[in-house]
């Protein structure tokens, strides 16, 4: 987010990011939530998972494709239920959204929340994912939501699409949060 943003100012930005993504996951009936990070050594990520009830995960693997490929696999074998996962950089994410993507798997093995700008928010499956089905993804580009439809279908996935949102990826993404409907998160945070 810089140079818009210092770096406390983005420190803070990310981390109401994430606990409104948090508040969505919280309104779901019966939601086992997980939050994945690089390392379980955060305070502020202890103090998290307490005070929302969630359980904390390190990430494995050498890419975003092969951490997500880990965590949904780890999750559906062992809970065998549908897992979807949710970028916190996305505040336009809700409990609505979520419930369409649960939804969306009972009729494909997998769902994708489309980024606006060619990435994805979400990413559902209803067991775990092919092998190498996240492989070969240039993670961070604007062929991401493509290459991965690509890579899914070669895996023989059934894949369904929910409707494109907005993330938070860019300084100039920045200006998104001048959205009347983040308006509700800016009171929620104490937002100027």
């Amino acid at each position: 987010m810089q140079p818009r943003l210092t770096p406390a100012q983005s420190v803070a930005l990310h981390r109401q990011l994430l606990e409104f993504c948090l508040m969505q996951c919280a309104q779901l009936d019966h939601a086992s939530i997980t939050l994945w990070t690089p390392s379980k050594d955060s305070r502020y990520l202890r103090t998290l998972a307490g005070r929302w009830r969630i359980a904390l995960q390190v990430q494995r693997g050498n890419n975003l494709g092969q951490r997500m490929h880990q965590a949904i696999h780890h999750m559906a074998s062992r809970h065998k239920e549908p897992v979807l996962l949710i970028g916190a950089d996305c505040p336009f994410i809700t409990a609505d959204y979520l419930r369409q993507a649960h939804a969306a798997l009972q009729q494909k093995e997998v769902v994708i929340g489309p980024a606006s700008d060619g990435g994805f928010v979400l990413l559902g499956a209803n067991r775990p994912l092919p092998a190498r089905s996240l492989d070969g993804v240039a993670w961070g580009t604007n062929d991401v939501l493509e290459q991965t439809l690509r890579q899914m279908k070669r895996a023989g996935a059934g894949c369904c699409l929910l409707p494109a949102l907005d993330d938070i990826d860019r300084p100039e993404d920045l200006d998104l949060l001048d959205r009347p409907a983040l308006h509700r998160m800016r009171r929620l945070f104490g937002i100027q």
